[in-house]
């Protein structure tokens, strides 16, 4: 018994194989849009809650060093930023504001 690829004969059999194989990579391909704009949706809601965060650090007088600022712009959860920004409105340095639960 011989392993590999089957080739069709018929024209007809080619043609809808081939049809199969278009319409599947074009679904593929649909698929892979639709991930990587809800993927680039979530990062630009994360920016957004990052530099929300910093303005409000800076209205309230904070000093924000490199490594801190790094940390924030770098949280790509969004859920995380909004504790952030919840804890900025009455914390008393930036390090309670980032500081672990």
């Amino acid at each position: 018994m011989q392993h590999g690829k089957y080739e069709f004969r018929t024209e007809f059999v080619q043609a809808v194989f081939a049809q199969g194989e278009a319409s599947g990579r074009e679904k593929g391909r649909e698929e892979g849009r639709e991930e990587g704009r809800a993927e680039g949706e979530a990062k630009g809601e994360a920016k957004g809650e990052a530099k929300a965060l910093l303005a409000l650090l800076a209205a309230r007088g904070m000093t924000v060093d490199a490594s801190m600022r790094e940390r924030i712009l770098g949280c790509g959860d969004v859920e995380q930023l909004e504790r952030w920004i919840v804890r900025a409105a009455t914390a008393s340095s930036v390090r309670d504001v980032l500081a672990e639960p």
